[in-house]
């Protein structure tokens, strides 16, 4: 559960708070665009695989079978197969929404602790801004999707060095 630490001063932890908010709401976005990018991938390499299979197979029509057409053909339509499978079962639209979600979540999240700490005027204001603002982020970290490590630490460095 996420609490402000009583022993580091307001002003740092909500900068700490304002960075982590920030890292989270553009990994989740980098994250929703990878995983539609890679159902996009996957959906028009099953296209043409089928468009491939498809031609092979009216072009051999009027012909008798060359073995070598027929094994490839065969081939291309077992890997269609394959790519249709592995799009049904990864999810990938599911997995980029629910990172958009999140990202608009850590982002709006974000703003509202910027707004609320840029009129806070005393450590104890501050103070009752962390507090408002631990549990939200509590809620958001619940319901969000896993980032994969590396897509976090490239985020990371690239907020310090920002």
């Amino acid at each position: 559960m996420r609490q402000p630490d009583r022993n580091i001063d307001p002003e740092t932890l909500i900068s700490q708070w304002k960075n982590g908010l920030r890292i989270l709401h553009i990994a989740n976005h980098r994250c929703a665009s990878r995983y539609q990018a890679r159902h996009q991938a996957i959906g028009i390499s099953s296209v043409t695989l089928s468009v491939i299979v498809g031609t092979s197979i009216f072009a051999t029509v009027s012909q008798a079978p060359i073995f070598w057409i027929s094994i490839a053909t065969g081939s291309i339509s077992v890997a269609n197969a394959l790519l249709a499978a592995l799009q049904t079962h990864l999810r990938y639209p599911e997995r980029s929404e629910k990172h958009l979600q999140a990202a608009h979540q850590y982002g709006s999240l974000r703003r509202h602790l910027e707004e609320k700490s840029s009129a806070a005027k005393t450590p104890s204001k501050l103070v009752e801004v962390l507090a408002e603002i631990g549990p939200k982020w509590n809620e958001i970290d619940h319901s969000a999707p896993p980032i994969p490590q590396r897509v976090n630490n490239k985020v990371v460095r690239e907020v310090k060095q920002a």
